[in-house]
């Protein structure tokens, strides 16, 4: 089996966040394959803006999630060594998640980030559908007494 090999001197780099490194400095090697500063980067270009921002700001958790994607793709690779990628029940699963992953891309980019709606027609919406917003007259209720009969047992 092939090792993986952590760059100490960039992984301290990478951890303290002292030192920027270089976009084409590996950051992990496994076997072959090297993850760089521009794959990493890349890689964490796909997550949601507030994980971004904590990438950002937590070193920790930038050295988790790299060590995440090394242990996936030496998983992963392992995996295939031993055929699971030949599996109809995991090809299925795959195709499965695949179309899935497709069709959210497809309608964030096609649709949803079309749809621009001017705030003028937002706020005429809602003058006249004010009572879809409105929320009824709320009571709280601390603690609520019944009354028993005193021969009553506790059930």
């Amino acid at each position: 089996m092939k090792r993986i090999f952590f760059s100490m001197v960039v992984m301290a780099a990478f951890l303290c966040g002292t030192a920027k490194a270089e976009q084409n400095e590996i950051l992990a090697r496994i076997g072959d394959t090297r993850i760089t500063m521009s794959d990493f980067q890349r890689i964490i270009g796909y997550y949601d803006s507030e994980k971004q921002k904590m990438l950002k700001e937590n070193p920790v958790f930038r050295a988790t999630v790299l060590q995440r994607i090394v242990q996936g793709m030496v998983i992963a690779k392992k995996a295939k060594e031993r055929g699971f990628d030949k599996q109809d029940a995991i090809k299925e699963q795959v195709e499965l998640l695949t179309n899935d992953f497709l069709a959210t891309e497809y309608v964030k980019r096609e649709v949803l980030d079309k749809l621009k709606t001017p705030d003028v027609d937002l706020k005429l919406y809602y003058d006249t559908h004010r009572e879809e917003f409105s929320t009824p007259e709320l009571i709280k209720v601390r603690q609520i007494f019944i009354k028993v009969d005193a021969s009553a047992n506790e059930k």
